[in-house]
């Protein structure tokens, strides 16, 4: 092929890396109950690359179907594998939409696997001058395509942590040839494709014979001049060895048509991907990207509640008021005689500092008439209660802590502040900082937690967990806080 340009080809993997980034990232799921979390991992992972690669072209490759040659010649061929699951292939569809919202062309033909449309292409690719090639993957069988203008980019562990592969890297690692990987699991086989290798013969000892001889053909042909032990073990599996080699080689004679101005990578459209990162609601990768500013914190207003006037005030409104918010800080402390205590009402909101907040807590709880009251981390309430030895109200209670896992268990223990930006888009201060005065931060907190709990309210209900939160969550709470 003829060279009209400079070209930096990345042939990125694509089902290896989303499968590679599901099981990396915690469980994440927007609002409409949509698991996301491979998603955001392989845009990290792809925005990632584009910074400090800065690559000119690029194509990604998906798997279709385990193709039918690969089958005929081993029926067991990937049989061990479960199917992926639900979460994971519902995310496909988005991964590759995400890859067409920045202008990547998507390749997801059947008839091959992923790794043989990448082997094409690079076989492709290596006739322009100058072009130097990249394969990005989490699947080392990509290894067999490094040469001196072919590397490979391969996730290690994480999503975060690369190691690039040149020839002398996986001479390195193999003390093989990267032409001869495909020999070596001929020999050694592949637990992960279900390709069991030649009984009694081990890493070290299909390394050495390589080594030697090359590739498993010359081998096979040599195998009479080998030590008797070694000739019987191959002789006996001389078919499977083979059929082994057949299955692991990558097939650069996929009719893949390469065309590097069909995969030309140009600046994004602006508009297009933040209306995807919007739908996936990511929002911080896209503060992150400059498609949207930073929400900014509001602190909310509040009334000091240091006098007894004004918790008279304070205890008055919450008789008569038919929900409340009520906060406890810190909440990982369990012992009340350093806690805030912030009251949030319709018709106003206050802080107790330490030496008011248990004297008002008490007097609060004696009020038993019925009222929902929205909190964070009713247990950490609870054991304060317990250690005052308070009676305990007969409140409704909402927990928007116990509430934000049941929608998504996948965090234990979800912050106010993720809470709140995820389901009502309202930024809260994530921490109090040093020789910053707690009040006002306590009192933004606790200024989200009736509109939250009412929020996450009706999705667990459409999720069909209430039961759940009252039959089995909320009543747990008292038990646990009289274990600990």
């Amino acid at each position: 092929m003829e060279n009209h340009y400079t070209m930096k080809l990345f042939l990125v993997d694509g089902h290896s890396l989303a499968y590679r980034a599901f099981f990396a990232m915690p469980p994440l799921t927007n609002s409409k109950g949509q698991a996301t979390q491979a998603v955001l991992g392989v845009a990290n992972m792809v925005f990632r690359i584009l910074k400090e690669e800065k690559p000119t072209h690029m194509i990604v490759f998906f798997d279709r179907e385990i193709p039918r040659f690969r089958l005929d010649a081993y029926p067991e061929y990937k049989a061990q594998r479960e199917k992926a699951p639900e979460d994971f292939s519902s995310q496909l569809p988005l991964i590759k939409g995400f890859f067409k919202a920045i202008g990547v062309q998507v390749y997801d033909e059947p008839g091959y696997e992923a790794d043989d449309w990448i082997a094409a292409a690079v076989k492709q690719a290596e006739q322009i001058d100058n072009a130097e090639i990249q394969v990005f993957s989490g699947d080392l069988d990509l290894l067999q395509l490094v040469t001196p203008k072919t590397t490979v980019l391969a996730s290690r562990k994480g999503i975060s942590d690369l190691t690039r592969y040149n020839v002398d890297e996986v001479r390195k690692r193999f003390s093989l040839e990267p032409t001869q990987l495909s020999d070596y699991k001929a020999l050694v086989g592949d637990a992960s494709d279900n390709i069991k290798g030649v009984k009694g013969l081990g890493e070290k000892g299909a390394t050495k014979l390589l080594k030697e001889y090359g590739t498993v053909e010359n081998l096979l042909e040599h195998v009479n001049v080998l030590p008797p032990k070694t000739q019987s073990l191959l002789s006996e599996a001389g078919n499977q060895i083979r059929m082994n080699k057949a299955l692991v080689l990558l097939r650069h004679e996929a009719p893949l048509q390469f065309k590097a101005e069909t995969c030309v990578l140009s600046p994004y459209d602006p508009e297009t991907l933040r209306n995807f990162l919007e739908q996936m609601e990511f929002n911080t990768l896209m503060v992150r990207l400059g498609l949207a500013e930073e929400a900014k914190v509001e602190y909310a207003e509040f009334q000091s509640a240091d006098s007894e006037s004004v918790i008279r005030e304070a205890i008055e409104k919450f008789r008569k008021s038919s929900e409340a918010g009520l906060l406890i800080w810190p909440a990982s402390e369990p012992f009340a005689t350093q806690h805030f205590l912030a009251l949030d009402l319709p018709e106003g909101r206050w802080v107790f500092p330490p030496e008011f907040s248990i004297k008002a807590l008490k007097q609060l709880t004696e009020i038993q008439e019925s009222k929902k009251i929205f909190v964070y981390d009713w247990k950490t309430v609870y054991l304060t209660l317990i250690e005052e030895k308070i009676k305990i109200p007969s409140w409704t209670v909402h927990d928007v802590l116990l509430t934000g896992w049941l929608i998504n268990s996948g965090r234990t223990s979800p912050d106010l502040d993720s809470l709140s930006r995820e389901h009502l888009q309202i930024p809260l201060p994530s921490e109090i900082e040093k020789d910053t005065p707690p009040a006002p931060v306590i009192a933004t907190w606790s200024s989200v937690l009736r509109k939250l709990g009412s929020e996450l309210q009706v999705k667990i209900e459409a999720l069909g967990m209430e039961s759940v939160y009252q039959s089995i969550e909320l009543p747990l709470i008292p038990v646990l806080a009289r274990m600990e």
